[in-house]
Parts: structure tokens; C-alpha cells; sequence
């Protein structure tokens, strides 16, 4: 069994917090709780044959309007689990610039997994990354790129995204639609074999099987989505429905256990939270 995790939940809380209405954002130390939930686990359109999703409670700790400490807590649910605790995944992000014009973060994340789990980012430790945008009146230009590390092994993914944000405010009220298009690469590992003809001294030609690890940067998916936000006072409410595309997804002739499991994805993610201080 492989379980897909695609933890969305920080990011999700980090568009909706710039609808905080509360006024009270002068605050050097913030405490927000939330709750995502994410109806479709998966990998750059990459699933299982189980169909899971998952609820992600969150803290957001933040220090003044650029530090930020986030640990998240993986529950999955499917047809042989009921949101069952997978993993913690803490996040520390230092974000820089203003509301327009060229801003960016650094961050890094930490995986921290249940013993014997089965999820197939079980092997990943951490990334770290960094964030560069140009913000403006027309199309917000948006790059994410990262390397995830593991015990003898690096990958690199990067995201390039346009948006554009339409903001209704009311009183206490305020109102966020950002649709979105992006275009997500990295690393692909695969293996493959191929048979080698040997010979030596006068004896006849033998073929030899060689089986070969690969790794490549690829484009691995395109994804369009909708981000909702609706903020009054300490809450916010976030609903993201998306749509990706998988792009160069891996096959293994006669060897489907080798084969990644792609297609068209609709998915929604979905986050509450509240303000504490």
C-alpha cells in the first residue's frame, strides 16, 4: 500500500491570513489554530488505488510579520483506515517584502513519520526552499523551488504560478477570490533495464540483464484552482477547488508495480481557522 501525501495546509492558511480583518495585526507574537482537510492525496496527480484524504490540524506560530513556526499533523482516511495519524510535518518560514512589488520566503520542513508507516514520502526527511514573486495589479508572478532530502538521495522540484486576487470588504467582512495556474517540475527516479552482450576470450557471447537507477527533472504536472476566502473578525475560511493535469508519468512495460498511477484529478482543499492571539 502507498500512500500519496500532499500537505497543503500551511500554504492554504498562508493566503487566508491576508484577509485578517480583525485588526489586530500588530501583535508581535501570534497564535492562529486551524484545520485542512484535503479530499484527494496525491502527487503532482500521482494516486493510490485507495482513495485517501486527509484532515490536517495545524498551529501557526508567528514572531512579528516575517517568522513563522508551523507543525501539522497528518490524519488519512480511506476504505482501510479512519483518519488514522501518519506524520508531523514542521515548517519554519523567514518571509520578506511587502504587500507589492517583489517579495519572497525561505523555509524548510521537517517529516516526522509513525513507525512503520506506509507512506512512499517515508524515505524523505526534509526540504528546504525558497519562494521569489512579483506582485502587482495584473497577474501576480509566483516561483517556488525546493530540495527534498533523504538518507543517500536529493531531489529538486520548482513551481511557477500567475494569479490574480479579487478582494470584497464590508465592514469586519472580507471577501478573497484568487484563481491560479501553475506549471509544477522536478526529479524523476525510475530504473531501467536492458540486456548487455559479453564475451571473453574465445568463448561465445553471453547476454547479461543490467538494471540501471535513472533520475531526470521533469515536468510533472499543470494545475489550475480557485482559492475561496471569506474572513470576519478572528476566523477565516479557505475552499480551494483544483484541477491538475499529470505530465510525463513514469509506465514500465509489463511491470505495473513499477508504473506510476495518473490521471486527471479533481480535488478541493478546505481550511478553518481561528485567531487566538
Amino acid at each position: 500500500m502507498c500512500i500519496f501525501i500532499f500537505i497543503g495546509a500551511a500554504g492554504c492558511y498562508a493566503q487566508a491570513s491576508q484577509t485578517d480583518s480583525s485588526g489586530k495585526g500588530s501583535s508581535a507574537i501570534k497564535l492562529t489554530a486551524a484545520a485542512a482537510y484535503t479530499s484527494r492525496l496525491h502527487y503532482y496527480g500521482r494516486t493510490d488505488s485507495l482513495k485517501s484524504s486527509a484532515l490536517i490540524p495545524t498551529l501557526i506560530f508567528q514572531a512579528g510579520n516575517h517568522f513563522s513556526i508551523t507543525p501539522s499533523f497528518i490524519f488519512i482516511n480511506n476504505n482501510q483506515v479512519s483518519f488514522n495519524y501518519v506524520a508531523t510535518v514542521l515548517n519554519v518560514t523567514y518571509e520578506m517584502g511587502k504587500a507589492k512589488g517583489i517579495t519572497g520566503s525561505i523555509y524548510s520542513d521537517l517529516f516526522l513519520y509513525k513507525t512503520g508507516n506506509k507512506l512512499v514520502q517515508g524515505a524523505q526527511q526534509g526540504q528546504a526552499g525558497f519562494t521569489l514573486n512579483y506582485k502587482n495589479n495584473i497577474a501576480n508572478i509566483n516561483t517556488n523551488s525546493s530540495a527534498a532530502f533523504s538518507s543517500g538521495n536529493l531531489d529538486y522540484f520548482s513551481t511557477l504560478s500567475l494569479d490574480h486576487q479579487v478582494k470584497l470588504q464590508k465592514g469586519a467582512s472580507l471577501f478573497l477570490i484568487t484563481p491560479s495556474v501553475a506549471a509544477n517540475a522536478g526529479t524523476q527516479n525510475f530504473t531501467t533495464s536492458y540486456y548487455k552482450k559479453t564475451s571473453f576470450l574465445f568463448l561465445p557471447p553471453s547476454q547479461q540483464l543490467v538494471t540501471e537507477n535513472n533520475k531526470q527533472f521533469s515536468l510533472l504536472s499543470y494545475e489550475v484552482n480557485l482559492s475561496c476566502v471569506y474572513s470576519i473578525n478572528r476566523f477565516i475560511v479557505n475552499i480551494t477547488p483544483a484541477y491538475v493535469i499529470p505530465q510525463n508519468v513514469i509506465a514500465v512495460a509489463n511491470n505495473p508495480s513499477l508504473s506510476e498511477k495518473a490521471s486527471n484529478l479533481f480535488y478541493f482543499n478546505a481550511v478553518i481557522a481561528y485567531k487566538i492571539f
